[in-house]
């Protein structure tokens, strides 16, 4: 099971990427997606962590690097669980930011 505020974080990386048609999910959109966590608003703050200029250079980097899905291709699955099941698979190991509860 993943921790209920990051599987949110999660998904909401997800939406913006499938929002945008991007090919995929990137670390950057992870990282967009935290600073609406509280826990990691929290963390960043603590390391004096400029969140306004970390939001605005986080979005002009994923908007710049990352692939965009042509037309015929926006329906594809961009579900947590697909990617997640596909990484399984691919190693044969345990997803690393999964925990059990």
């Amino acid at each position: 099971m993943l921790n209920q505020e990051l599987e949110l974080s999660l998904n909401m990386a997800f939406a913006r990427a499938r929002e945008h048609r991007h090919e995929f999910m990137t670390v950057e959109h992870l990282l967009l997606a935290l600073l609406s966590n509280p826990s990691a608003r929290e963390a960043l703050e603590a390391c004096s962590v400029d969140l306004v200029a970390l939001r605005q250079e986080l979005e002009a980097f994923i908007e710049q690097t990352t692939p965009v899905l042509p037309a015929s291709e926006e329906e594809r699955d961009h579900t947590a669980d697909a990617e997640f099941s596909a990484c399984t698979a691919t190693c044969g190991l345990p997803c690393p930011i999964l925990r059990s509860q």
